[in-house]
This record gives C-alpha cells, sequence and structure tokens, in this order.
C-alpha cells in the first residue's frame, strides 16, 4: 500500500478474507444498523471464542490437555467443513487479499468497489456468519478502500481487539524463531 492510503495509519493485519458489496442508495435505518451491531458483536465474540487456546497448567494435566486439544481439532474441523459448505450456497463473497483495521479495510487490484454500501467479510473459516458494516468505498488507481461507518463503542472495542490480536500473532509469525523463544 501507499502513504496515501489513510487507513494504513491504522493498526491492522492482511489477509485473504471472503468478501461481499452491496451497493445502498441510502444509509441502512437505524433499527437495521442496531441489529447489524448486535450480530458483529456475536460474530466477533465466536470468532474470538474460536481462536482462543489455553495454554497447559502442568505436567499432571498434560494428558487430559492433549485430549482437550484433540478434541479441539476434530471440532475444528468439522466447522470448517460446515462454513464451507454455508459458504458455498453464497458464491458472491469470493476470497480477496486485504488488509483490515477497525476503521475500515484497503486492498490492491482486483474488482473495484465504489459509492456506498454494505460490506461483509468471513472473518474465520468456522463462521458462517459475516461481520457486516456499511461502508464508503473508493478506488484510487490499483488501491481501494471502503471506511466504516461509526461502529458504536462496544463494536468499535470488539473489533480493535480482533484487529490487535491478528495484528499480534502476524508480527510473532513473521519474527524469526530464536526471537520468538527469548
Amino acid at each position: 500500500m501507499t502513504d496515501a492510503n489513510p487507513l494504513e495509519n491504522h493498526l491492522g493485519y492482511r489477509d485473504t478474507l471472503p468478501l461481499n458489496w452491496v451497493p445502498l442508495a441510502t444509509p441502512p435505518p437505524p433499527e437495521q444498523l442496531q441489529q447489524l451491531q448486535e450480530n458483529n458483536l456475536r460474530v466477533l465474540a465466536v470468532v474470538a471464542a474460536l481462536e482462543d487456546r489455553h495454554s497447559p497448567r502442568g505436567e499432571a494435566d498434560e494428558r487430559v490437555e492433549q485430549e482437550l486439544e484433540r478434541i479441539h481439532q476434530k471440532l475444528d474441523m468439522l466447522l470448517v467443513l460446515f462454513g464451507q459448505f454455508l459458504r458455498r450456497m453464497d458464491p458472491s463473497a469470493p476470497p480477496r487479499p486485504l488488509r483490515l483495521t477497525s476503521t475500515g479495510l484497503s486492498w490492491e487490484g482486483g474488482s473495484a468497489l465504489e459509492g456506498y454500501g454494505l460490506v461483509s467479510l468471513y472473518l474465520h473459516p468456522c463462521m458462517p456468519e459475516p461481520f457486516t458494516w456499511p461502508a464508503q468505498a473508493h478506488n484510487a488507481g490499483a488501491v481501494g478502500e471502503a471506511r466504516f461507518d461509526p461502529l458504536g463503542e462496544a463494536l468499535e472495542a470488539a473489533l480493535e481487539k480482533h484487529v490487535f490480536l491478528h495484528h499480534r500473532r502476524s508480527v510473532a509469525v513473521s519474527r524469526p524463531p530464536a526471537a520468538r523463544t527469548a
């Protein structure tokens, strides 16, 4: 991304996520915004729970922890398969490389999204419901961005937490193995 993209100044992370865009002529009514906010809070809470892994407490608990981890892996596999099955019913959300922040998202290349609309992002392969919020999108050459309408305090905090955790993981993964253990 270039320095001309104001979203680059916000904490974010890069990923390839299924994205859908529905153009809107007018902003959603307050009742619909309230429903979107409630749905998004639930989506972010479920994604956080799916991504949360606890660490072992000691040797005595090691066998129990291993068995719980195996069960988690099996449930995750089933949830991923279920999520993929449901998303096949909605092929309008193709995966797209993007950068997500708590204020919006940006992308390079691909199809152009323009104007005002509802952006929907599937944040986790096990979560069949997307994060959906009104945004203003525009393209500047090969770079596009969509800025979210104001989210409200609770939703903004939940999205900031999601972005922070993913940013922290991406930094940890990019560090050399020796630096990760230090």
